[in-house]
């Protein structure tokens, strides 16, 4: 217990088995991501925690069961980043963590499609809307998907999904004139 606590603006530091890796800078570009000694994401900090938030949430640790949800904004945060082998890690650790949230398959196909694994990016940007129909990013991202393949009419169909839960959406209605060019419907890319 007489480990120093990790310097505030340190790359990345350990206590009592624990991670802490900060992005360095002010918040939001600042934060700070904590890992267990498993390397499973349990919190994240907007900006640097003060001593006294780690001793709270060191204290909590153990008994408090990781949450999902984080590690799929922590893989969100990755791939905005670039770092598509991080980002990959974190979906599927919230997809294995719940595999009912729509935006942990969402974000695993982002992953797959930024990578070039074309077949695994269909799988999970179906499987996002497999786990909620009326998961309209997702849908949409199955559109772009598509239509990148030369499959218009397919994704006609996704950008009317999208469409339908979204509503009026100027970037879908766009990509649906898109679409129906692709898929050579010049009446229905005049109508858009």
């Amino acid at each position: 217990d007489d480990e120093p606590w990790p310097a505030r603006d340190a790359l990345t530091a350990a206590h009592r088995g624990v991670l802490f890796e900060s992005t360095g800078g002010a918040a939001p570009a600042g934060a700070t991501f904590v890992y267990d000694a498993d390397g499973v994401l349990r919190r994240a900090f907007a900006s640097p925690p003060s001593a006294e938030d780690l001793a709270g949430f060191l204290e909590l640790l153990a008994d408090e069961p990781p949450f999902p949800e984080l590690s799929m904004l922590a893989g969100r945060r990755r791939l905005l980043d670039g770092q598509v082998q991080k980002a990959l890690a974190h979906f599927e650790a919230a997809h294995a963590g719940d595999p009912s949230l729509p935006g942990a398959a969402e974000g695993l196909a982002r992953t797959h499609r930024r990578m070039g694994n074309l077949a695994e990016a269909e799988r999970d940007y179906l499987r996002s809307i497999e786990i909620d129909p009326d998961y309209a990013v997702g849908h949409f991202n199955l559109g772009v998907l598509w239509l990148r393949a030369g499959r218009g009419q397919d994704a006609l169909a996704a950008y009317g999904e999208a469409l339908r839960i979204r509503g009026e959406h100027g970037p879908t209605l766009m990509a649906m004139g898109e679409a129906a060019l692709v898929a050579q419907d010049g009446e229905l890319a005049l109508e858009l």
